[in-house]
């Protein structure tokens, strides 16, 4: 409980830059059939560029509470409206 995680991804953007989209970490407690609740973002910040069109990015995650928890990548269009970049159907969330 209280524990940081270091969280870190390598994002393809393609010909988007790094400020055209923000990266959240997906965090929360999940129920018995592995479904978000309590859930939670953390905006993670590029640090550098890996290769080609990558991005890494980073942030630290606290859980406040002991329990079953779960983590995602999601990536959306950044605007200034946060409520528009859902609305958009532009959600990718993170894969293996």
């Amino acid at each position: 409980v209280g524990e940081i995680y270091h969280v870190e991804v390598k994002v393809f953007l393609g010909g988007l830059s790094v400020e055209d989209v923000m990266v959240e970490a997906y965090c929360g407690r999940l129920d018995p059939s592995n479904q978000y609740i309590d859930r939670f973002t953390q905006i993670m910040n590029p640090s550098e560029s890996v290769e080609d069109h990558v991005h890494h990015y980073r942030c630290d995650v606290r859980f406040k509470e002991a329990g079953h928890f779960g983590l995602n990548i999601r990536i959306t269009p950044n605007h200034p409206n946060p409520e528009s970049r859902h609305v958009m159907g532009l959600v990718i969330w993170g894969q293996e």
